[in-house]
């Protein structure tokens, strides 16, 4: 291997903190943690939710991204977002990191509780800043959905 001690151990802690990142960002969605939801960002991102959606990615403001989010997940009972297989990569000031997410959403129609499961992948870019990584596009690849995906339809309040 030709990369120093340095040059690997700083691409470790830079992959562990990229990492770290994923982590919160769904912990902090299913704890409905928004202050910590918002850190994660930088003030701009680019969003891709086109798989599930359609229409075309957007640019958006974090708050714009976490008030969405916020008011979009108070319409349910409980969500689970699971993230595994991660790749990342680290370029200078630049990372990808590509993820498996399986999110469980749980609802209530009519008055009676519904799940929605949505499976696919995260491709994510971060940058890194002076408070330390921020993702500043998040895109979403479905590959699968399973149960009543009605409840991810619900008015918001």
């Amino acid at each position: 291997m030709t990369d120093s001690l340095a040059a690997q151990v700083a691409r470790l802690v830079d992959e562990r903190d990229v990492l770290d990142v994923e982590h919160r960002f769904a912990a902090s969605m299913d704890g409905r943690d928004w202050a910590t939801f918002r850190s994660l960002y930088a003030d701009e991102l680019v969003l891709d939710y086109t798989s599930y959606r359609g229409g075309d990615p957007v640019t958006v403001s974090a708050e714009a991204w976490v008030e969405r989010v916020r008011s979009r997940f108070a319409t349910l009972v409980a969500t689970q977002h699971s993230l595994s297989n991660h790749r990342i990569e680290v370029d200078g000031d630049q990372a990808r990191c590509l993820a498996y997410v399986e999110a469980t959403h749980i609802g209530r129609i009519e008055g009676a509780e519904q799940w929605c499961l949505v499976g696919g992948q995260y491709d994510d870019l971060l940058s890194r800043t002076a408070a330390g990584w921020r993702i500043v596009r998040k895109k979403l690849e479905v590959r699968w959905v399973t149960g009543d995906r009605r409840i991810l339809d619900l008015p918001t309040s």
